[in-house]
């Protein structure tokens, strides 16, 4: 049985050699579901998710040594 990677996990070399990407996390469905939660336009919510994104692969990546 082979073990399953968690999503959040950094690809491996050959993953990343191959172009093969994470799927996003932001979708239609959450960020439709954003808006009517929180009351904001899609356009908002489509920011907050992009800069959430973009920190949390900035962490990411200080996690990991550099090759």
């Amino acid at each position: 049985m082979t073990a399953r990677r968690s999503p959040l996990e950094k690809p491996d070399a050959r993953e990343e050699r191959a172009g093969i990407e994470k799927p996003s996390r932001i979708d239609a469905p959450n960020v439709a579901g954003m808006c009517f939660m929180f009351g904001a336009s899609e356009e908002q919510v489509r920011r907050v998710l992009e800069e959430a994104r973009h920190a949390e692969e900035e962490a990411e990546a200080e996690d990991w040594p550099q090759d």
